[in-house]
Parts: structure tokens; sequence; C-alpha cells
């Protein structure tokens, strides 16, 4: 009878097995605080300006319609001298398709509202408490400056362009939430546009030659 040889049993590696036994154990606990170290980067990441930007554009304060917007130093008498409004602030019937309600010497009543865009965030800092110094982690401070959007082109003659803000961000779970936004309008207008302006100066023109008109009427 055929006698079979048995040789040693064939290994897959060149460790003992006992030592890719205990290889084995060994990976999760290594690979598991790497993977705790990635989530935790992820959940709390900082705020970068792009993502402020849109957050405050979105939060219900800064979205909000404006009706009632600032005129430009002078840009009260400058309507009036190009026939958008008497002397009253009333506006006056044109061609042209209409976009005032009543102006003011300050502020300009609109029949349509606008909205307003984030232009540039100016800079992003650690939220300060009310009692002084630094708040708690996870609230950030972010300046910007805005503009109006959708302007209708002769109210850009005396409107003012937009303005300055402030808006305090706090980190959850889920990412940055707007917790409060401050804005405040500043006093510079649009930059006209060399056709606008030559437009801005016919309309003068042809306020003053009605107004010359009324006045021989009413003669």
């Amino acid at each position: 009878m055929h006698r079979w040889s048995y040789g040693p049993p064939r290994q897959c590696s060149t460790l003992p097995r006992t030592a890719e036994r205990k290889d084995i154990v060994k990976r999760p606990a290594i690979i598991m605080p790497v993977v705790a170290l990635l989530l935790t980067s992820c959940g709390s990441s900082d705020l970068d300006r792009g993502d402020a930007a849109a957050l405050i554009e979105r939060s219900a304060e800064f979205a909000q319609p404006v009706r009632s917007v600032g005129l430009v130093a002078g840009g009260f008498e400058e309507g009036h001298a190009q026939g958008f409004w008497d002397a009253d602030g009333n506006p006056i019937p044109k061609t042209e398709r209409p976009f005032a309600r009543r102006a003011s010497a300050w502020n300009l009543e609109l029949l349509g509202p606008l909205s307003r865009k984030v232009s540039k965030i100016t800079g992003i800092a650690p939220a300060i408490s009310s009692l002084g110094g630094e708040a708690a982690g996870g609230m950030k401070d972010a300046q910007f400056t805005w503009e109006y959007s959708n302007v209708h082109g002769f109210a850009r003659r005396f409107l003012v362009r937009g303005g300055t803000g402030v808006a305090v961000l706090r980190s959850y779970d889920d990412g940055w939430r707007v917790e409060d936004v401050k804005i405040e309008e500043g006093k510079e207008g649009f930059m006209l546009t060399s056709t606008e302006r030559e437009a801005a100066a016919q309309a003068r023109l042809a306020e003053q030659d009605r107004r010359r008109q009324e006045e021989k009427r009413l003669a």
C-alpha cells in the first residue's frame, strides 16, 4: 500500500498565525482614530467668506424687500430738475415706465421693491461678547459691504448704491447659521455710465423746456 507523505501546512504570510491575528486586531484600533479625526475636522470647519456671504443673503432680515431707499446728496433736487417729481416730491407723469411713489429730501419710496446682494466680505473675526472680550467658541462676526440690485435705470441717477453691515454667525452641529444682521445704508451713489450721464443731461434740458412751455400757457 502506498503511503502518502504530508508536508507542513501552507502559509499565506511569512508571519506566524499568532502575529497575523494580532495584526488584524490592531488595525481597527489604528483606523478608528483617523476616521474620528476626519469627521471632527469636517464638523468644525472654519467659516470662509463665500459661505458667509451666502448665509447672509439668505437671512430673513437681509433678504427683506426694500421700498424706501436713501437719496444721494442733492438727489431730490436733481430728480426735480430732471422732471421725475415736483417740488413737493409728487411724481410727474412721464412716458417712461414710472418707478417712484413719492420723494422726500432724504429718501425715495419706490413702486417696485429692491433687493440686496452682498458685494464683498471685508473680514471675519471671533465675535465679541456683550461683556467685553472674545465670545464663546463657535461665534463669528462677518463684516461686509452690500449693494441694491434690480434697480430701475432712471432711479440709479438718484439712489444710494448700498452700504455696509455686520453679521453674527454661530456654528451648530449641522453647520453655520446667522444669528443677527445689522445693515447700514451708505451715502455713495451708483457709478453712472457716459450714456446714463448724457441721458440725465437731456432730461434736465427737456424739463426746462417743459417748464417754459407751462409758464407760457399760464401767462
